[in-house]
């Protein structure tokens, strides 16, 4: 999603095809490659499950989603017109490192730090173009307050974990943009 937002922001940088290319390298990367990845896991009977309710269930298809978002990020970052690309997915895969560094503490909110890194994105995007709207962001803003809600309500996370899924969805982000002078 995070991607789509980039790419229609900044349209006028890139041709429809390349924007199309560029999210189906994302889509593999940070979607099917780690998805297969866990499906593998899980018929292995490397994890229990896929709901990965447990910190042990979470620690390879982590790290291999971690590795498989990094090396998206170095595909985005060969797009010079657009670093905004690269930042962001290095930024969600330094998310993941900050998640595996926890977990044998406590087991961070996944669904909460992609939300926080999203808005985040959003809240970027709508200050320097058309594409993101206000609107969007307030739907965005009561999305990331419902899936935050829950995961407490369901019982898979306490609310200190969520708050620290927030934290590390956005701080990488909004450092990363930082150093860059992105923000």
């Amino acid at each position: 999603m995070g991607v789509f937002m980039i790419t229609q922001t900044y349209s006028y940088y890139l041709p429809y095809e390349l924007q199309k290319r560029l999210l189906l390298i994302v889509i593999a990367g940070t979607y099917i490659l780690p998805l297969l990845v866990s499906l593998a896991l899980w018929k292995l009977g490397y994890i229990e499950s896929l709901l990965m309710k447990n910190a042990r269930d979470r620690r390879a298809p982590f790290i291999m989603g971690g590795i498989f978002f990094y090396f998206t990020a170095q595909l985005m970052r060969g797009v010079e017109a657009i670093p905004l690309l690269y930042i962001f997915i290095l930024a969600a895969a330094t998310t993941i490192l900050i998640q595996l560094i926890f977990l044998r503490q406590t087991k961070i909110s996944a669904h909460s730090a992609g939300m926080s890194g999203l808005l985040s994105l959003s809240v970027v995007l709508a200050s320097r173009g058309d594409f993101v709207t206000p609107s969007f962001v307030a739907i965005l803003v009561a999305l990331w307050g419902l899936i935050g809600w829950a995961r407490i309500e369901l019982e898979a996370h306490s609310l200190q974990e969520v708050i620290l899924g927030y934290l590390s969805g956005s701080l990488p982000l909004l450092v990363f943009l930082w150093m860059n002078s992105l923000i």
